[in-house]
């Protein structure tokens, strides 16, 4: 399992994650630096852009999200964007 490790410059190692279906089939990738959309329905207030910072382990996540007039980091589970990947929800901005 490739490990990534932090250093003063930031997180190192790896710069991508492929969402996959059930079937295997590549549904979105997540790459360091990119936005992406994640969209319930028109009007939600939980629509948000996510800036993914970097992926740990490919087990979480790291992002950015502008919420409150304040950058807010967020560190989630892989498989919360597999669902919202899977659902639809989650779009390259």
């Amino acid at each position: 399992m490739e490990r990534t490790t932090f250093n003063a410059n930031g997180f190192v190692g790896r710069k991508m994650i492929k969402i996959k279906d059930t079937s295997d089939n590549v549904i979105i990738e997540l790459k360091v630096g990119n936005s992406y959309r994640i969209f319930y329905n028109k009007g939600n207030p939980n629509n948000m852009l996510i800036h993914v910072r970097a992926i740990v382990d490919k087990d979480y996540i790291v992002t950015k999200v502008w919420k409150n007039c304040k950058w807010r980091y967020r560190i989630e589970y892989y498989y919360l964007y597999q669902l919202l990947a899977r659902d639809g929800m989650l779009t390259k901005a």
